[in-house]
């Protein structure tokens, strides 16, 4: 019998306007879904306030064990694949996996991770530097159609930025509030923006396969024709530092995920992943941000790309010389210095002269 059912002609779309609410409210989802049954999106029923979905009654009907996500980029975007979007249900691995390279299973338990298609991220690295140095060795990510870009957590997402030639409307470190950054495109034709590479599974006896996400799958014009990195940054409000992946996690929207072919195992809760793009050639590192030089005591920290001053602090005394970047002493330090040199002299002094006392002392009484 059949074993697959699909879309061939799914169709895709940047959102180049913001969506509007005809009623002003705190809360826009709410007037926003009014009156629908469901949620139409690729995640499962358990978001869903009323656990049922008209995409989990389509994967109930055909006994979906598996989702095939073939997206393809849209007009305005600068890389496209030949051939239209398509999304595929299907019964078992339907003869191979097409090369496809499987993340770990997911842990389930709670209504948000069930709903949820993800896979942890090993080693993501770009230009050379590890983007989790210090932090981890993997990185949650969700697949989420409910957006085009990919959203990184904020600290990832400014160490992207440090490797990255683009220019963007706020400052490094700053909150984003939605806005996108453009890249910055040099005299020579042809220049590439660098990739990012990642790994479905740790390093083990066998190194797992290393899949990349050319930056330029994700520039694509907007309405007046300026180029756009579709490249969000998670903005946090408060909470800890590292936050916690299951509050900042990896987000591959539609556009992003045109850059693969994604399958998720309903089953396994694995997703695999085999990459359409060539990093050799739609990337190039020769467009990465060149390293600092750093100066004095500084150190180089590689994910954000930048010399870190000393932490003069550490030692008595002493505060940073803007110039050279070394910790130098205080005047209060030279102060205390020179007290401490002439109280010295003068104990030494006065112990020279008790000794010639109590020596010429003695002397006359052995007399």
């Amino acid at each position: 019998g059949l074993r697959s059912v699909g879309w061939p002609n799914t169709p895709m779309r940047l959102l180049l306007a913001a969506m509007r609410v005809p009623s002003p409210t705190t809360w826009p989802s709410v007037p926003f879904f009014r009156e629908t049954a469901g949620i139409l999106g690729a995640s499962g029923p358990s978001l869903s306030c009323r656990n049922w979905t008209l995409w989990g009654s389509m994967l109930e009907e055909v006994s979906a064990t598996r989702i095939t996500f073939d997206l393809h980029a849209p007009p305005n975007a600068t890389l496209r694949d030949p051939g239209h979007s398509r999304v595929l249900l299907s019964r078992g691995s339907d003869g191979g996996d097409g090369g496809l390279a499987w993340s770990q299973r997911k842990q389930t338990g709670n209504s948000v991770g069930d709903g949820w298609h993800s896979m942890l991220l090993y080693h993501p690295s770009m230009c050379g530097a590890d983007l989790l140095h210090n932090m981890s060795s993997m990185w949650l990510a969700v697949i989420d159609t409910s957006g085009p870009c990919l959203t990184l957590p904020d600290f990832l997402f400014d160490r992207v930025i440090a490797h990255a030639p683009v220019e963007c409307p706020f400052r490094p470190g700053s909150k984003a509030w939605g806005r996108l950054c453009s890249p910055r495109r040099g005299l020579g034709s042809g220049e590439k923006l660098p990739s990012i590479s990642f790994q479905l599974e740790d390093v083990g006896d066998a190194q797992p396969p290393i899949l990349h996400l050319p930056l330029e799958r994700l520039v694509f014009r907007n309405g007046t024709g300026h180029e756009l990195l579709c490249l969000a940054r998670g903005d946090r409000f408060g909470g800890a530092y590292p936050p916690r992946m299951l509050d900042a996690h990896i987000a591959f929207g539609s556009l992003a995920m045109a850059a693969f072919n994604i399958t998720v195992d309903l089953e396994s809760g694995r997703v695999g992943m085999a990459s359409k793009a060539s990093a050799l050639a739609e990337a190039s590192d020769m467009t990465c941000i060149a390293a600092p030089r750093c100066r004095g005591m500084q150190e180089f920290y590689p994910p954000l790309n930048r010399c870190l001053d000393p932490d003069c602090s550490m030692y008595y005394l002493t505060r940073l010389d803007p110039d050279s970047k070394v910790c130098r002493w205080t005047g209060e330090a030279l102060y205390l210095f020179g007290v401490v040199l002439v109280s010295l002299a003068f104990l030494d002094l006065a112990g020279y002269v008790l000794y010639k006392m109590v020596i010429a002392r003695l002397g006359r009484v052995s007399v």
